[in-house]
């Protein structure tokens, strides 16, 4: 939906208020069977000024713990803050939601920037149809200058199927390109999280294999297999072209202190967790970079129109 630009008048009033946002919002909401953008994400956006921006969005099915991941590990919030994490089978997340935490990054090439957090409605949710989830991780896909995809388990062919719908997304994305074959210009960094993983990283030969490597192997087309099962592979490999793979073990133990997570002091948490998730960050960190689109960096108010 189209959002008249904010007045200097509104702008101002929400820069003096910029401490008192929430800590996440709705950005683009799903109303009445249509998208639209939140316009108190669009005043929270705009007030950002002139600072360049990298969107790092995570999507991934719903009830495997997404929005704990960006609150304790990625904004590094405190216990219980941040976006909203529910203890039932519901969905807590409705379309995008954004944080009102800006995490601070730079580096020589890119200068300073600032990273904005997203968070993503589930996939698969019992009140979703497929074409909505479809729309959601699209809209991620494109926003976004570093896209992470949170999974339970292993990379397998269930686990590959449940990403499907990158192989038809260039049904649903239009661009205004000549080579409209090509995507992955428009496409962000991907990085897969592998949650609650157990196995040890070898390959077939027993071999030790690095993250990537795995998820490398993963991706492999299957010699003989059905085109479908092999179509999925290939469209992942075409349009991320910059890929890499994160497995971080059970944070903890206890079933109680599993449904109540995001609450939970990091005392509670595994030290090996508590380290895989800092190298977690540190990539992100490093890999999340400024979003452009048509050559030029974008800024809040860029993004929100």
């Amino acid at each position: 939906a189209k959002q008249k630009p904010a007045t200097d008048a509104e702008l101002s009033a929400a820069k003096r208020r910029r401490t008192q946002w929430p800590q996440a919002m709705p950005f683009v909401v799903f109303d009445d069977g249509k998208f639209a953008v939140n316009p108190q994400a669009v005043l929270f956006l705009e007030s950002l000024g002139k600072t360049p921006l990298a969107v790092l969005a995570l999507a991934g099915p719903y009830r495997h713990g997404k929005s704990f991941l960006l609150n304790r590990i990625v904004l590094q919030h405190d216990p219980g803050q941040g976006f909203q994490v529910g203890q039932t089978v519901n969905a807590c997340t409705k379309g995008l939601h954004i944080s009102t935490h800006l995490i601070d990054a730079g580096n020589a090439s890119d200068g300073d920037y600032s990273i904005l957090v997203v968070d993503t409605e589930g996939l698969g949710a019992v009140s979703a149809t497929d074409t909505h989830d479809a729309r959601i991780f699209s809209l991620a896909l494109l926003l976004s200058s570093m896209f992470l995809y949170n999974s339970k388990g292993t990379i397998d062919q269930p686990a590959i199927n449940n990403l499907s719908l990158v192989a038809n997304i260039s049904e649903l994305i239009r661009t205004s390109s000549k080579d409209t074959g090509d995507l992955s210009a428009f496409f962000p960094s991907f990085a897969w999280v592998v949650r609650d993983f157990t196995l040890d990283l070898v390959d077939e030969s027993g071999r030790a294999i690095s993250q990537d490597e795995y998820l490398e192997n993963a991706l492999r087309p299957v010699e003989g297999g059905a085109p479908e099962r092999n179509k999925v592979r290939e469209s992942l490999c075409a349009y991320f072209k910059h890929r890499s793979c994160v497995t971080l073990i059970r944070p903890c133990d206890d079933e109680a202190t599993l449904k109540r997570l995001n609450e939970q002091p990091d005392s509670a948490l595994k030290p090996e967790f508590i380290a895989q998730a800092a190298a977690l960050r540190e990539k992100i960190m490093v890999q999340a970079r400024p979003k452009q689109a048509c050559g030029t960096r974008l800024t809040g108010a860029l993004l929100a129109r």
